[in-house]
């Protein structure tokens, strides 16, 4: 499977001269992502994923969303579950107390950072989750996938279970590629995050079987 590694420039938006004889998909950092996005150049480039999944009832943080600076006076909790709406890598998402997002608030608003203070986040309570599994997707079948969390620790390792096979392929997405991540919470599974996969972690998944596969998708 051919290849070429691009020297890309963080915030340069300089990207290579496109090639329309044959399709082209990027892989790599969150700015890189925004580039290709933007220049409309390349096909298909990066495949983006709305957020439309985060109010589904199988999605374990579903909860409010709302503007980032909103945030300490809607949801007044000690400690709580934050992330960006959009796959945009603005933040992780992250479990913090309500002093170090007051404290985060008014850096933001000092140095007068309103586009992220507009971001819009979803506020969850927190969670403690048994494990974790990221489950790439092509064409809505699940191709491979990694465990790589337990009880809130590492844990990496090349094995999916049957059922949460199953389960990423009954609650499937339009985005032709796409990354689950599956939790499982009180012995139940539900849908961590759902993002693109151009800028994403492999963990222990099978790279060499992905790549193949989306290769085949569009030959």
């Amino acid at each position: 499977i051919p290849y070429t590694l691009i020297d890309y420039k963080p915030f340069s938006r300089e990207l290579p001269e496109p090639d329309y004889s044959r399709s082209v998909m990027f892989y790599g950092s969150a700015g890189l992502v925004e580039a290709v996005e933007k220049s409309e150049d390349f096909w298909p480039g990066v495949i983006s994923v709305d957020g439309s999944w985060i109010n589904l009832p199988v999605s374990l943080n579903k909860g409010r969303v709302m503007a980032l600076g909103s945030v300490i006076e809607n949801y007044p909790m000690d400690r709580f579950f934050i992330r960006p709406v959009a796959d945009d890598k603005l933040f992780s998402g992250q479990v913090i107390s309500w002093a170090e997002m007051l404290k985060w608030h008014e850096h933001l608003v000092k140095m007068e950072m309103n586009q992220i203070l507009e971001t819009k986040v979803l506020v969850s309570s927190v969670k403690t989750i048994q494990h974790e599994w990221r489950c790439f997707m092509v064409g809505g079948q699940f191709i491979t996938g990694s465990h790589y969390c337990a009880y809130g620790q590492k844990m990496l390792s090349p094995d999916v279970p049957q059922e949460v096979i199953e389960f990423v392929e009954t609650h499937t997405f339009p985005p032709h590629i796409y990354v689950i991540d599956v939790a499982q919470f009180e012995d139940k599974l539900y849908i961590l995050e759902l993002n693109g996969f151009n800028s994403c972690g492999f963990y222990e998944s099978d790279v060499t079987k992905l790549v193949k596969e989306i290769e085949d998708s569009y030959a």
